[in-house]
């Protein structure tokens, strides 16, 4: 953006003949006084060069040549051309740099705007940062009870698997038992049955036995009801005597209390 500007080559020092000619030409030389100025700039040239060693002469006027007063006019247009180059140099620095300031300026207010549109974006992000990490906190807790209840379930299902294992070992068991006492009833039906064969016929030998004993019974009963009128109590002890012999418990008095 900045341009570096370099002397013009037209800007040399002057030579000691023009020198000369110049001081000569706006004011007389005199020994001990000082020279008049021609221009500041050539003041500004004169001035700068190396002092000129003095001599005991005293120096005389020259007349310009007209070789000498065209360089000299060649010099001084080169360094007006020089100048207004500067200058316009100046003028389309100062111009960009006017311009560039506007675009700074610009891009300032923009950059203004877009910090400031940067800065709700942050102040916005830090708010669904807080609000994300309550979700997450309340998430995490809603896990960890889950969790917790998990592995109570867990638990529980391993605590009821142990006892449906207990309640099929022990019904596997109860099935042994069971078929156990099948075998057993069915022996035991088998073992009834026979009994109650057996029941039947000792039953049915027992009732022939006691009806036998029973009509004899009722034989001497009867003979001796016939001759109860004159034996009293021999006819009691007989009576007992019979039933005794008939398989009968009697009492003191000759009365039935039960088979033996």
């Amino acid at each position: 953006m900045f341009r570096m500007y370099l002397p013009s080559p037209s800007l040399t020092p002057l030579s000691a003949s023009l020198q000369t000619f110049v001081w000569s030409s706006f004011a007389t030389i005199t020994p001990g006084k000082k020279r008049p100025s021609a221009t500041p700039f050539l003041e500004s040239r004169v001035d700068s060069l190396p002092p000129q060693p003095r001599t005991a002469s005293i120096e005389q006027p020259c007349e310009p040549t007209p070789s000498i007063l065209r360089q000299c006019l060649v010099q001084k247009t080169a360094l007006l051309k020089a100048q207004n180059s500067e200058i316009l140099n100046l003028k389309l620095d100062i111009s960009d740099l006017l311009l560039t300031n506007t675009k700074l300026l610009q891009q300032k207010r923009e950059l203004r705007w877009h910090t400031k549109d940067l800065k709700a974006e942050v102040v916005s992000l830090h708010n669904d940062v807080k609000h994300l990490a309550k979700q997450t906190l309340k998430e995490m807790t809603t896990k960890d009870k889950l969790y917790g209840q998990l592995v109570h379930a867990i638990k529980i299902i391993r605590v009821l698997e142990k006892r449906e294992d207990k309640l099929e070992q022990e019904n596997i068991e109860g099935l042994l038992v069971n078929d156990k006492l099948e075998m057993a009833r069915r022996d035991d039906a088998v073992e009834l049955a026979g009994w109650k064969g057996r029941c039947k016929r000792d039953w049915f030998e027992e009732s022939e036995r006691e009806m036998e004993i029973l009509h004899r019974v009722e034989a001497l009963e009867y003979e001796l009801s016939v001759r109860r009128k004159g034996e009293g109590r021999e006819e009691g002890k007989a009576m007992a005597s019979l039933r005794l012999l008939a398989g009968f418990e009697v009492d003191r008095f000759g009365e039935v209390l039960g088979r033996k």
